[in-house]
């Protein structure tokens, strides 16, 4: 059970961030955490953030305890985490690839006195065995993290082997790859940061450093004797790998005078080269319900309309939108499901 009432978990959690930003080492922390965690400092923001997080909770029966184990995949600067402490879980873990984020949550956990009870690991996705024991957690839960996940299936996998028997994936995303509407709007997002040019702003998101410019500074980094022709079309032809793949790419290259032919496809979600994730990769929910089934989950999968951090009413129309997801799906902004191990 949570230590405050509903109504006043966006006041304790605004409350929390707003110390985050005031402790001397606020000079330490990853500058990202501003546009990830700023918001959270207005308690109207940080409320409808916690109904948000509570609402895929609910939808898996998950009553908050002390005795539960729970691990957010992608908990990034920990805001999830923190609304687990608020809701009243104890034993809560954290797991996120890129590292500035998990040292920079673990500094204001330390000082917050939170860091035997919030757990972040810098870990993969895909390798979640090796950070936690099998039939460690009765809940792995993961928002927005999927569709940044470059091998999803082996996360399905993994998250199979860290739950205890009866344990709950929870997986809650907005990139919903059955809306022909949400696959325009993030194909034209693809198309950004593939090419850019950089500095673009489109749907929200600003494109700094283009992934093709990202590939080319690797590329340099390692071959800077390469003329400029040759990394063109080395960055080119290495679409969709991480650091370590062009590296290799570009030796072959070098040895064998072979370009890679590894070119962006529109439809296909591009990569981050230097974190080694998508940016906004789209899923279509009920295949990959089919595909938790056949790892041995038993899912359900509900549409998502609007609303979950505002409740009220529209709890309510998402309670209708979702029992007829079957058809709703393919007009919904984002999916959740819960799949029980």
């Amino acid at each position: 059970m949570s230590l405050v009432g509903k109504n006043h978990q966006g006041q304790q959690l605004s409350e929390i961030f707003r110390k985050i930003f005031a402790l001397p080492c606020a000079a330490q922390y990853d500058p990202w955490i501003q546009s990830y965690c700023g918001y959270l400092v207005n308690e109207q923001s940080a409320q409808r953030f916690l109904s948000y997080v509570r609402y895929p909770l609910d939808l898996g029966r998950v009553a908050p305890s002390a005795s539960i184990k729970i691990l957010d995949v992608g908990c990034g600067f920990g805001p999830v985490c923190l609304g687990f402490w608020i809701f009243g879980f104890r034993r809560i873990y954290g797991l996120d690839i890129y590292g500035p984020m998990i040292s920079t949550a673990n500094l204001f956990l330390r000082e917050l006195k939170l860091a035997d009870t919030i757990r972040l690991t810098q870990g993969d996705a895909a390798r979640l065995s090796d950070c936690y024991d099998d039939d460690f957690f009765d809940v792995v839960f993961c928002n927005e993290g999927i569709s940044h996940f470059r091998n999803y299936r082996k996360f399905l996998e993994e998250s199979y082997a860290v739950l205890k028997p009866g344990g709950l994936l929870i997986i809650s995303d907005n990139n919903n790859g059955a809306n022909p509407f949400m696959r325009r709007k993030n194909y034209a997002i693809w198309r950004a940061f593939e090419n850019g040019p950089d500095g673009t702003m489109i749907h929200g998101h600003t494109v700094k450093t283009s992934y093709l410019s990202m590939r080319k500074e690797i590329i340099t980094e390692h071959f800077p004797e390469l003329k400029q022709k040759d990394l063109e079309r080395l960055a080119r032809g290495t679409s969709g790998m991480n650091a370590r793949e062009i590296k290799t790419a570009c030796e072959h290259y070098i040895a064998s005078e072979e370009l890679p032919v590894q070119y962006s496809v529109p439809t296909q979600c591009p990569l981050n080269p230097r974190t080694g994730i998508y940016i906004e990769n789209m899923l279509q929910p009920y295949e990959l319900g089919a595909l938790l089934r056949t790892i041995g989950f038993k899912p359900r999968v509900s549409a998502y309309l609007c609303g979950a951090g505002r409740r009220g009413i529209f709890l309510k129309i998402n309670a209708v939108w979702s029992a007829i997801s079957p058809l709703t799906i393919y007009l919904s902004r984002g999916y959740r499901i819960v799949a029980e191990k």
